[in-house]
């Protein structure tokens, strides 16, 4: 069962894999999974494959692909590599997803978001990121993000197209160990429009085992679990505070404040407790 589907009896998942280290620096999975689930009086009958690889090239670059097949439909691939110099504290990232086919009603197991989504269109994904920290208190992130649906008259509510580059700046235990502060600058373009933001956070320790955090956040596109629905330029305002009870133990409580480009408002306040064990 799942804890986002009601039970439903009869529901089946059988799976293998198998992995191994194929030469210097490699690592590979396949993995198997068989899977059968009720929606409603309907019985939907899935097969995934997938494999993974892991390729380490020399001290500093690390490449990853993975590859899946859904039913014997090309589903989806990722490629990504990673570039790293922790001795100049630089880390260099590129990556790229694509869809290749439509994500249609299937088990649960296989695609727990149709029933909001719907049919999902393919779509492809460009993303690159670089961080480099600029002595012992200070760092810095920049990237873009390029997505892009196959057929670009297809975009919909949930599947749009849009570029985002963006900048943060990162201080750490810079006035008391602890202290962390955050600046991110986004720049959206989507649909025609242009879109600037800023987006901060402060983090304070409030004595031994406590903790303090302000801040705010911009999203171009936000899904609203209360009504199923997309919300857009959704500005969004916080502050939290969290204490650790032990070193298993800790709890906190947080408020919110929403406004988008529909005059809506939403208010939120949230408790949390989490054991770790």
């Amino acid at each position: 069962m799942h804890l986002y589907q009601d039970y439903q009896p009869g529901d089946l998942l059988a799976g293998a894999y198998a992995e191994g280290r194929l030469w210097q620096g490699f690592r590979g999975r396949l993995d198997w999974q068989q899977l059968e689930g009720r929606q409603g009086s309907e019985v939907y009958r899935n097969t995934l494959f997938s494999f993974g690889g892991w390729q380490s090239v020399g001290p500093n670059l690390d490449l990853h692909a993975k590859y899946t097949r859904l039913d014997n439909e090309n589903r989806d691939v990722l490629a990504r590599g990673t570039f790293s110099q922790p001795e100049l504290d630089f880390r260099l990232q590129a990556s790229y997803y694509e869809s290749f086919k439509t994500q249609e009603k299937a088990v649960i197991g296989v695609d727990s978001f149709y029933p909001i989504l719907k049919d999902y269109l393919p779509y492809r994904e460009y993303r690159l990121t670089a961080s480099k920290g600029i002595g012992e208190h200070v760092n810095l992130d920049a990237g873009v993000d390029l997505r892009r649906l196959t057929h670009a008259e297809t975009a919909s509510a949930f599947n749009h197209e849009f570029d985002r580059y963006y900048t943060t700046l990162e201080v750490f235990d810079l006035v008391t160990k602890g202290t962390s502060f955050s600046l991110t600058g986004d720049k959206w373009v989507s649909q025609g429009r242009q879109t600037g933001s800023l987006a901060a956070d402060l983090t304070v320790p409030i004595a031994k085992k406590s903790k303090a955090s302000v801040g705010s956040a911009h999203y171009l596109y936000k899904y609203d679990y209360y009504s199923d629905q997309e919300r857009t330029d959704v500005q969004t305002y916080y502050v939290k505070f969290e204490h650790a009870f032990s070193r298993t133990l800790r709890a906190s409580v947080d408020y919110s404040f929403e406004h988008d480009s529909s005059s809506t408002n939403y208010n939120e306040l949230r408790f949390e407790v989490l054991c770790s064990f």
